[in-house]
């Protein structure tokens, strides 16, 4: 049986990114490398959730953040090619300001900042498609999206975190 959730470090590869590295980063506070199903994506919510409520966060901010990480994975496995690798990698990553959260699906290029949304026609189309996005950006304090020849798909959403004096 394969390890779900592992809090030390993935092997050093997963994060090469040619002349850039993050091996000077943090070590990741949690780890998930699953299949990519939809099946699992319960467990994400509940593991990023948890460690979310851990850290300090409240309802609303554990939720918002629920739901963020949920839309990314879910568009992960559903954007998913033949090419794509089974499985997807999401890292948490803590410092005293940020609870960042990092998905790794090793899916080619997404037009993730290209389409803008407007909620109301949105809702009122039968188009879905963005929305998931929408969330994401609204959600999170922070979001970027990159796209590496190693890595494929790499989304980073960051809630900042109040400190309290």
């Amino acid at each position: 049986m394969q390890t779900l959730a592992r809090l030390d470090t993935a092997p050093r590869d997963v994060y090469s990114r040619g002349s850039e590295s993050r091996l000077s980063e943090p070590e990741p506070h949690l780890q998930l490398n699953l299949p990519r199903e939809t099946a699992y994506l319960g467990l994400i919510r509940k593991a990023v959730g948890v460690t979310a409520r851990e850290l300090g966060f409240g309802s609303e901010d554990v939720d918002l953040i629920e739901l963020a990480v949920d839309e990314a994975c879910s568009n992960a496995i559903l954007y998913a090619t033949e090419a794509s690798p089974k499985r997807i990698h999401v890292e948490v990553h803590v410092t005293e300001e940020r609870f960042t959260i990092t998905l790794i699906d090793g899916n080619p290029r997404y037009p993730f900042d290209e389409r803008e949304i407007d909620l109301e026609n949105q809702v009122a189309s039968d188009e879905r498609g963005g929305l998931g996005i929408y969330i994401i950006k609204r959600f999170m304090d922070e979001v970027r999206y990159d796209c590496h020849p190693e890595q494929g798909s790499v989304v980073t959403m960051t809630k900042l975190r109040t400190v309290l004096a």
